[in-house]
């Protein structure tokens, strides 16, 4: 899965963009489709597999013939050669550009050699920028262009403090690296395990 960057028409490698299809073998392998697992049903996840999500997504294509008609997720670098063989583009690539605002930060965390991104209240990152690299976690700029948001695979892990402020007893919860996790500053508990095993 791959992104325009900018109007020059040069495409980021994000990941690869994990699917289930029932199109055959052919069909998929023209659209640039491989399979998600090393060593068939029962192996690990390939390395940069994201499922799910909300953005990045490839762009689609459908073909329709007397017999059928199928819409299906395609290889950047095969939309040409799709489109050349009869099957029309149905959907852009659809991704997200890097913003930050007043009121959040937008932040990520590598996990799986993916780029997890997610936005957090500026309030609450105030509160925590101080626990940054220990937890992982960095902001982003405008030359992440590769973030991935929502993913329900990989996931990482999410921890939680209780900070003692002005205004009483703060709960804050967050996502870390989970290189991180067994070194985590004082305070700090593990509270969902995340989702980026082999399987």
């Amino acid at each position: 899965m791959g992104i325009p960057i900018g109007s020059s028409g040069v495409i980021k490698q994000v990941g690869n963009y994990g699917f289930m299809t029932n199109i055959d073998m052919a069909e998929a392998s023209a659209l640039g489709q491989a399979p998600g697992r090393t060593g068939g049903v029962a192996g690990s996840y390939i390395q940069n597999l994201i499922i799910g999500g909300d953005a990045p997504r490839p762009a689609r294509v459908t073909k329709k013939t007397v017999e059928y008609s199928v819409t299906s997720y395609v290889g950047y670098d095969k939309i040409a050669q799709a489109l050349a063989s009869g099957w029309k583009q149905s959907a852009k690539v659809q991704f997200r550009a890097a913003r930050q605002s007043k009121l959040s930060k937008l932040v990520f965390v590598t996990i799986r050699g993916v780029k997890y991104a997610w936005r957090m209240r500026a309030e609450q990152y105030n509160k925590i920028k101080g626990f940054a690299s220990n937890i992982g976690f960095k902001e982003a700029s405008q030359n992440d262009a590769d973030l991935v948001y929502g993913a329900t695979f990989p996931k990482p892990p999410k921890i939680g403090i209780t900070i003692t402020g002005e205004g009483g007893m703060d709960n804050l919860s967050t996502f870390c690296d989970p290189t991180k996790i067994d070194d985590l500053k004082e305070g700090w508990v593990l509270l969902d395990p995340g989702n980026y095993g082999n399987s």
